[in-house]
């Protein structure tokens, strides 16, 4: 029987793991709030639902969303002002679902944003405490996952997305006001690798715990974007007058020792000369 696999938020980085995973010989059932998405779902040959959580669950939900063997949540955070208690309330609607259905195990896409800055290499071992209520909201969200014991839970801890249309161009048309951290070290990933390593973990079986996802380079920001606009021929950014802050070099030892896994895009400033990021 074909592993089934529910994807809840089939935005960037889902929809490209479902695709995957469809190449693969899963059943994808896929998640999304917009009800125009349905149909390219559909094209891309995924089982497509709407699924909102508002934070609880919408009431006409069809739970044959939840009637799988794997879900990944890779929902994003709320536009809320108050962040953290919304994405709380958010996560205690999905656990109670999750309860409630055959899931075995969950894939918990989560952000190296809950390490705060601290001048240091941050490793899944580390006691963290975020200094942003984007950390904080993430952290209570693998929490709660992890102190479930009616199902598996696997966080992973994914650095800043790079590939495709997400090009550093774009963010430096978007700027208009100087950039800070010049010489703070990047976390980055490009989405190819996210998607191969959610395959992995998957295929593995290696439920119950955490991982850091970012490259095996650590480009500067200075260096990264001032890159990206030779590149394109654009002015680079400016740096001057503002004061450098902590800084984290996040380490991925434990996901490529624990899954033998070497990355496509080791260093992020490849990917910036890439075609297929134009």
């Amino acid at each position: 029987m074909k592993q089934v696999v529910s994807i809840l938020g089939c935005g960037w980085l889902g929809r490209a793991t479902g695709k995957h995973l469809i190449r693969k010989s899963r059943t994808v059932r896929g998640s999304t709030r917009d009800t125009d998405a349905i149909d390219t779902l559909r094209t891309a040959g995924f089982e497509a639902y709407v699924v909102d959580l508002s934070p609880g669950l919408n009431d006409d939900v069809n739970w044959d969303f939840f009637n799988a063997d794997v879900l990944i949540s890779c929902i994003p955070l709320p536009c809320s002002p108050d962040i953290v208690r919304f994405f709380e309330l958010q996560m205690m609607a999905l656990v109670k679902a999750i309860r409630r259905s055959p899931i075995s195990s969950v894939l918990f896409v989560s952000s190296t944003s809950v390490y705060p800055a601290k001048n240091q290499i941050a490793q899944e071992v580390d006691v963290v405490h975020p200094e942003k209520d984007s950390g904080k909201a993430l952290l209570i969200g693998e929490q709660l996952l992890h102190d479930q014991t009616a199902f598996n839970t696997t966080v992973l801890r994914c650095g800043g997305l790079i590939g495709y249309d997400r090009h550093p161009a774009r963010r430096l048309a978007e700027r208009n006001k100087p950039w800070k951290d010049g010489d703070a070290p990047l976390n980055l990933i490009h989405r190819d690798d996210c998607v191969e390593i959610i395959s992995r973990i998957i295929e593995k079986n290696m439920w119950n715990r955490t991982y850091n996802a970012v490259a095996d380079d650590h480009p500067t920001r200075k260096r990264f974007y001032e890159t990206a606009a030779a590149k394109d021929g654009v002015p680079g950014p400016d740096f001057t007058g503002v004061p450098a802050g902590p800084y984290k070099i996040v380490s991925n030892d434990k996901l490529k020792d624990e899954l033998d896994y070497q990355f496509k895009f080791p260093h992020p400033l490849d990917v910036i000369f890439k075609e297929d990021n134009s």
